[in-house]
Order: structure tokens, then sequence, then C-alpha cells
């Protein structure tokens, strides 16, 4: 049941989520650049055949704090919604259903992993040396799988109650302890078992400062101990199943096609797919830093009874903020493609990958777009909608791959691809227009925007294509970067957002 608005039932602003994301996007940049120090380093002390026992550790360790069975998503869209009801009992009932919940699935997979250990050392990984070591290094692993599931879930409290403050700088604090550490460890001559032994050190640490802070920041957090809740424990069971699907189906759509690419052509050619993609794909985390902040506030809204129309606002917002700032972005990447992934990469590989580049920036802007309306029909309680899209477009993705690398060879990959992102994008956005009420009028709204707009980059690339010269091209440019601001402020931006950017313009010193 939906609760009436009050005047605390309100809390998030437009400048709470763009603080929030702001978060996200340091601690995300932080982290990359300790693991761009720290990698190197730890490879010239251990070596590179420990470094990727190193890395198979990760790899378990990311693999089942990924799959916790959309726990914690499903924690931080309830705990949002009783957090804005103010249903104490409410929220006491899903604090401790999770908690054990979380224990009881992580010690699960900490058995299963025990008992895959002798297996999957000798037959799957063809380790004919260190095998003890392995041995040792993914027990420790084993016995620490439930405790670092019960940080996802704390984690997803607190983004529940949108403090992503705390969340950034417990992840800093991790990322400096564990690549500090770690480099210290290799400096002093410890091998690989040191490392691991920091990396769990390090995530244990988090969790105990965070069982800390949650009573601060929720008071009572801890108390009115219960084993579970059938009625809560169902909920959260049926959101994360879906949840874990598109978990388990994401990740096959980025090396799918590497795999049908080594299959049909050759490793090299897998090598400079994979250089585009991995370039392109990686900016998501820009867009997941966005998303992140804004899934529990929309989660919160679709609990009180004026939220549909508060989240109808912040929907339309959102889409058209990333339109207005990502199309010019990648319109002006794809013309200049060649030329900046010659001045990255050298001409020989830009004169090879530049049309993988252009046509997966293409796809590169529909994958975005389509991660609000993924946002908001996770945050209305339809998960299943995305994991659905993703359970019937991968037969349809490997049939094509089969058919077009062969005949086509990488670029055939990249067409496949981006057709995919297109059509994804475009269930995403026609479900949130049939299965949320009141959203039709908003994406209407949002479509007439985008139409203006990719109109006139379509005549941008036209124009710099027939270009023979560099005075032409640059005048080109300079007519685009002249006129997008305007069809912008015509098209996308509402009344009131212009007379926002207006005052700001008027109250500027000068």
């Amino acid at each position: 049941m939906r609760t009436p608005p009050t005047s605390h039932t309100h809390p998030i602003t437009r400048l709470s989520i763009a603080k929030n994301t702001l978060h996200n996007l340091s601690s995300h940049a932080l982290y990359l650049l300790l693991a761009l120090w720290g990698i190197p380093i730890i490879i010239r002390g251990i070596g590179l055949e420990q470094f990727g026992i190193l890395a198979l550790f990760w790899a378990v360790i990311g693999y089942f704090t990924l799959l916790d069975f959309g726990i914690s998503k499903a924690i931080t869209k309830y705990f949002s919604e009783v957090a804005i009801q103010q249903d104490t009992a409410a929220r006491q009932r899903l604090i401790w259903t999770a908690i054990n919940t979380t224990m009881a699935v992580g010690l699960l997979s900490s058995v299963l992993v025990f008992t895959a250990i002798p297996l999957g050392v000798v037959d799957v990984f063809n380790i004919d040396t260190h095998v003890q070591e392995v041995r040792y290094l993914l027990l420790i692993t084993a016995g620490s799988i439930p405790f670092l599931l019960l940080y996802g879930t704390f984690k997803g409290f607190l983004m529940a109650i949108q403090r992503f403050d705390v969340i950034n700088y417990l992840q800093s604090t991790l990322g400096i302890v564990q690549w500090v550490g770690a480099v210290i460890v290799v400096a002093y001559g410890g091998g690989v078992q040191g490392v691991v032994i920091i990396s769990i050190v390090a995530r244990l640490l988090i969790l105990i400062i965070t069982v800390f802070v949650l009573p601060i920041l929720s008071p009572g957090f801890f108390s009115n101990f219960l084993v579970y809740d059938r009625g809560v424990f169902g909920r959260v069971w049926r959101y994360g199943v879906w949840v874990t699907v598109s978990q388990i189906i994401s990740p096959l759509y980025l090396y799918i096609d590497r795999f049908f690419i080594g299959y049909f052509l050759s490793l090299g050619s897998v090598g400079l797919y994979s250089i585009p993609q991995e370039t392109l794909t990686r900016s998501l985390a820009i867009v997941m830093s966005f998303t992140m902040a804004l899934f529990p506030v929309l989660s919160a809204q679709s609990a009180i009874l004026d939220g549909g129309r508060a989240s109808k606002v912040l929907y339309e917002k959102a889409v058209r903020t990333l339109i207005v700032l990502i199309l010019p972005v990648l319109a002006m990447f794809i013309v200049n493609a060649h030329v900046l992934v010659g001045m990255w990469l050298g001409n020989e590989i830009a004169d090879t990958t530049v049309d993988i580049f252009q046509v997966m920036a293409i796809g590169l802007f529909f994958n975005i777009m389509a991660q609000i309306p993924n946002t908001l029909l996770q945050a209305y309680g339809r998960p299943d909608l995305p994991a659905i899209f993703q359970m019937v477009e991968l037969p349809v993705v490997i049939i094509l791959h089969i058919i077009m690398i062969p005949r086509f060879g990488i670029i055939g990959a990249a067409i496949v691809w981006t057709s995919r992102v297109f059509i994804d994008a475009g269930l995403h956005f026609y479900f949130v227009r049939r299965s949320l009420d009141g959203f039709r009028a908003a994406i209407d709204q949002v479509r007439h925007a985008d139409i203006g707009l990719m109109l006139l980059v379509v005549i941008y690339g036209s124009i710099s294509s027939v270009c023979d010269d560099a005075t032409s091209v640059i005048a080109a440019h300079m007519l685009f970067i002249a006129v997008y601001p305007v069809i912008a402020w015509r098209f996308a931006l509402t009344g009131p957002e212009k007379e926002s950017l207006a005052g700001l313009f008027r109250s500027r010193p000068r």
C-alpha cells in the first residue's frame, strides 16, 4: 500500500542525485588509478604465472559477489520503499530476512566452492604447478564468500538510504588498503598468498566498519531479531531471481561475439575487435554511476501516492539529459574516429578498427539510453521484463553471429552487437510506455527531442563525410558546435529548465 506524501517523504533532489553520481564516479576513478599503478608492480614482483593465479582468485570473488541471487538489488528497492513509508516493523522484517538469507546463500556458495576445488584446480584450469597453493587460496576464498555477500547486502541498505558518500568512502578505503597493501607485501618479498590475504582482510575490515556505521545512520538497525519473514522472503526471492537471470546473461553479450570471431576468424581478429569493444563499453561506467544513484530514488517514489508523477518528471529529465549530453560527444567521435584512434593507437590499427569503432559508437548511444528505462522497470518491480528481453535476444544473436561473422568478418560482429542494443533499447522504452501507467506522455515528449537532435547529427555526419579538405571539415565541426545548443534549447529543454539555465548565467558575477 502506498503512503501519502508528507514533508519528509521527498528528501531527494536533483542536486543529491548529481552529488551521489559524482561520489560513484570518484570511487571508480580512484580504484582504476590504483589498479593501473599497482598491477605492473605486482606482476614484476610475483611473475606472470602467479599473477594469473591472483586473477583466478579475483574472478572467483567477483563471480560470487555478483551472483548473490539479486538479494542486494532487491534490498535496495524494498528498503527504499519501507524507509520512505516509515514502517519500522516492515523495515526490521526486511533487514533480518535479508541478512539471514544472504548468510544462507553465502554458506551454500562456500560449500559448492569447497566441493569443486579438487575438480576445478586440476582438470578445469589445467594447472600443473602451484596446485597446492591454488587449492589453499581457493579454500580461503570459499571461507570468505558469506562475508563478502553480507557486505553486498549492507551496501544495498546504504544505497536505499541514499548514503552514497559512505559507500564510496568505504569503497575507496577498500581500494587503498587492497592495492597499497598488495604492493607493500610484494615489495617485502611476499607472494600471491600475501596479496590474497590482504585482499580478504581489506574486505573484512570494510564489513566490520559497515556493521558499526549502519546503526548510526539508521538507528535500531539490528533490533528485533527474527530468523526470516516468509512474505518478505518470497518478495525478495522472486525479485532477485529475475535480477540473477540478467546478471548471468549480460556478461555473455560481452564475450560471445569474441568466441565466434575466434572460432570463425582468428585470435588476432579477436584482439582487434576487443580494442573498440572494451574502450567503448568501459564508458558505460559513467552512466552506471548515474543509474545507481537513480534506482533508490525511483524505488522510493514507486511506494508513495504522488510518486508516479515525480518519477515521470525524473525519468523524462534523465533521458533528455543523456540525449543532450551524449549525442554530440558520440557524433563528433564517429566523424573524427580515424584521427582520434590514429593518435591513440597508430594509423595501422586505426585503418583496421575505425569502422568497428564507428558502428559500435552508434550502438553505444542506444545502450546508454536503455539504462534509464531498465532502471525504471526494476525500480517499479518489473525486473522480469529486462531479463526476458535478454533471454529472447540471446539465441537470435547467436544465429546472427554464425551468419554475419564468416561473411563480413569483425564488422559483421559489430553490426550484430549494435543491432541488438538498438532493439533492446526499443523494447525497454516500449514496455515502459505500455506497462507503467502515465509514462506514455513522458516518452512521447522525449521522442520529439530525440528526433530533432538525431536529425541534426545525421546532417552533421553527412556534411563531414563529403568534405575533402581540412578547412571544410573544420567549418563543419564549428557549424555543428554552434547549431547543436540552439536545437537542444529549442526542442530538448523544458520551460523550467530554460529558466534555471538563464538564471544561472544571469547570476554569474561580472
